[in-house]
C-alpha cells in the first residue's frame, strides 16, 4: 500500500520491496527538518513522529522542505515544494515515545536522522504524491497507482476508526444480551436489553458505523472508477473525500461513545473490548489528517470559493 501511496520508481520500488519480509513505514510531516540539496542526492537532518509499524519494518520514510547549500530555499518549478525521503530504519534513531491511551499496537514511534545522504532516486516530490501523479503512476496500469495520496491514506486511517467501532457493536451485544442490573438505583435485577436507552444506543451507534462504511467505500469506488474510465481526479474530488474520511471518523468516534457510555462498571476494565475500541477510536479522531474542525473547514473555504488551508 505504501508503494502505491508514494509511486515509487521502478528501481527504487524493486530495491525497497524486492526482498521478502521487508516493509516501509512513515512518519507525519514536520517542521523540525531539512534536506540540504547536494550532488546526487540530498542532505537530511529531523525527527518525525507517529511511524506506524515502524517497530517491524526494514524502511522508514519522511517528508521534508528543502534548500540550498546556503540556507535558501530550494524551488521547483518556481515554487517551494516539499520532498518524500525513503531510508534504512537502520540508519535512523528511533525513538521509544509511543506511550499512549489508544492505537497502542501500532508502535508508532518517533525517529530521527542527522546529515543523512538520500540518493535522488528515492526522493519524490510531495506534490507530486498528492496529485496522483508520481513516477509509478506512469510505471505501472494498476490504477491504485493514480490515487492521490490523501484519498488512499487518510482513507485508511479512517477504516481502522470504523473497524474498531464495528468490533465494538459486536462486543456491545454479546455482553449486554442476557446481562442483568446488580445496583439498586438502577433497579436490580432488570435485563439490560429492556432498557429503551440501551436499545437507542446500539441503534444509534449501528446506523453511524454503517453510514461511515458506506460513505467511505462510495468515494474509493468512485474513484477507481474514474481512474478505469481514464478519467482525473479532480481537487474537488480530492477535498470531498478529504471531508467525508474526517466525517466517517467522526461517526465511528460517536459510535463508540455511545457503547461506551453505557457499558456500566464493565466498561472499566482493561480487558472489555467495548473500551478498547473507543480508545482506538478516539485515537484515529485526533489524527491531523481526520480532524473534522480543520477538514471541515477546509471543504467549506473550497466550497465558497476561497483558498483551502490544509491538505489535500
Amino acid at each position: 500500500m505504501m508503494a502505491s501511496w508514494f509511486g515509487l520508481r521502478e528501481a527504487t520500488a524493486l530495491e525497497v520491496f524486492g526482498p521478502p519480509n521487508v516493509g516501509l513505514a512513515w512518519g507525519a510531516r514536520h517542521s523540525r527538518s531539512k534536506a540540504i540539496k547536494v550532488p546526487g542526492g540530498y542532505r537530511l537532518t529531523g525527527t518525525w513522529s507517529f511511524a506506524s509499524g515502524g517497530r517491524h519494518t526494514t524502511w522508514l520514510g519522511a517528508h521534508s522542505a528543502v534548500q540550498n547549500p546556503d540556507g535558501t530555499p530550494f524551488a521547483h518549478n518556481g515554487r517551494q515544494d516539499d520532498r518524500s525521503f525513503v531510508f534504512l530504519r537502520s540508519e535512523a534513531k528511533i525513538i521509544d515515545d509511543w506511550q499512549v491511551l489508544g492505537l497502542r499496537g501500532t508502535g508508532s514511534d518517533s525517529y530521527s536522522v542527522e546529515d543523512l545522504f538520500v540518493p535522488t532516486h528515492r526522493v519524490l516530490l510531495f506534490s507530486d504524491t498528492r496529485a496522483g501523479s508520481s513516477p509509478g503512476a506512469r510505471h505501472h496500469d494498476n490504477p491504485i497507482y493514480r490515487i492521490p495520496l490523501l484519498m488512499l491514506g487518510a482513507s485508511m486511517l479512517a477504516s481502522t476508526a470504523i473497524g474498531a467501532a464495528k468490533g465494538a457493536l459486536e462486543a456491545y451485544l454479546d455482553m449486554t444480551t442476557g446481562r442483568t442490573t446488580r445496583g439498586a438505583l438502577a433497579g436490580g435485577g432488570l435485563r439490560m436489553t429492556e432498557f429503551a436507552t440501551v436499545q437507542l444506543r446500539l441503534a444509534d451507534a449501528a446506523a453511524s458505523v454503517e453510514a461511515a462504511e458506506l460513505i467511505l467505500l462510495t468515494d474509493m469506488r468512485n474513484a477507481m472508477q474514474k481512474l478505469r474510465a481514464g478519467e482525473e481526479i479532480t481537487v474537488a474530488d480530492r477535498i470531498r473525500a478529504r471531508r467525508n474520511q474526517a466525517y466517517c471518523t467522526k461517526l465511528a468516534a460517536q459510535a463508540v461513545e455511545a457503547l461506551n457510555a453505557s457499558t456500566g462498571g464493565y466498561g472499566l476494565h482493561l480487558e472489555n473490548p467495548v473500551q478498547r475500541a473507543w480508545r482506538d477510536a478516539n485515537a484515529v479522531a485526533r489524527h491531523v489528517s481526520l480532524n473534522w474542525d480543520a477538514v471541515g473547514t477546509m471543504y467549506g473555504q473550497h466550497a465558497f470559493g476561497l483558498e483551502p488551508k490544509g491538505q489535500y
